[in-house]
């Protein structure tokens, strides 16, 4: 029974980290062909939310919060939930799908930097040889001799877009104290949608967007098999593994973002960019097994 069950949970989690990994891929041939990162985030965010709403209202569970709740999960949802997806896209529109998931994929790290500098973590080998593969590995992806060969600003939103999910891995801890997680997500996804709507009204953004066929499939895709339905898996197939192996299983994103966008976008990483994108995988892997 115990190997069924880690059977099971390992295929939901390599089923949703590759959803989330042909994701990049989706995104980037939308974002080429004109659609406005902004306008992306505002659907996904405004949809997912509505979908999960739906998934708990035909299964008829309750999730009302109190007043008082409503500020942690909106401050998660917009420096969150929110954030991560505007800067990961918008740095997806300015460099690549293997730069853009990969500097994400340093949020690990940064956390346990985080750790180290409260003094909430103990410094260990294992912890430093991380930091230091880490950073090597983002040296090598977005420099070319030395110098930078990404656009600056591509790199700025790529790293924070890792710290945004830092900051969601750090404060969504407590927020899991008091919330399931497909509580914390729908509204986050509220809160976080409203947000956006807020900044960029419909007449600046959506209302001047142009949607070709390609848009509605790829906007259809990104909602429905890279937002809900991994969530879903993923937080079900915690209920077999251990966070440990969950997060070691989530390797697979990145690594299947790379072999899509190869394929269908034609990406090419050079021999240093590899070697980085090796580092910060291996230094993700050595910050889950410590």
């Amino acid at each position: 029974m115990g190997e069924e069950n880690f059977k099971k949970g390992l295929f939901l989690a390599v089923l949703a980290t590759t959803l989330w990994g042909i994701n990049g891929t989706v995104t980037r041939y939308l974002l080429i062909n004109n659609l406005s990162p902004v306008v992306l985030v505002q659907i996904r965010l405004t949809a997912s939310a509505v979908l999960l709403f739906l998934w708990f209202f035909f299964r008829k569970e309750k999730i009302k919060i109190a007043p008082n709740d409503i500020l942690p999960l909106l401050f998660l949802g917009i420096f969150g939930l929110g954030l991560v997806q505007m800067t990961y896209f918008y740095t997806i529109s300015l460099t690549n799908v293997a730069t853009a998931v990969f500097l994400q994929y340093l949020s690990p790290v940064i956390v346990a930097i985080f750790g180290l500098i409260l003094k909430t973590e103990e410094m260990t080998f294992k912890k430093l040889m991380a930091v230091f593969l880490a950073m090597v590995g983002s040296f090598l992806i977005v420099t070319k001799n030395g110098g930078l060969k990404l656009p600056l600003i591509g790199i700025i939103s790529g790293l924070l877009s890792a710290f945004s999910q830092s900051f969601y891995i750090i404060y969504g801890k407590k927020v899991l104290k008091r919330f399931s997680p497909l509580t914390v997500l729908a509204y986050g996804w509220l809160f976080s949608a409203i947000f956006w709507w807020l900044l960029i009204p419909p007449k600046v953004g959506l209302l001047k967007q142009i949607f070709a066929l390609r848009d509605i499939v790829g906007i259809a895709y990104i909602v429905i098999f890279a937002t809900v339905i991994p969530f879903i898996l993923y937080f079900k197939s915690m209920n077999y593994l251990t966070s440990t192996t969950v997060s070691i299983v989530s390797l697979v994103e990145p690594v299947v973002a790379v072999i899509v966008a190869f394929v269908i976008l034609g990406e090419k990483l050079t021999f240093l960019s590899t070697l980085g994108a090796v580092f910060i995988l291996a230094a993700v892997y050595t910050i889950s097994k410590s």
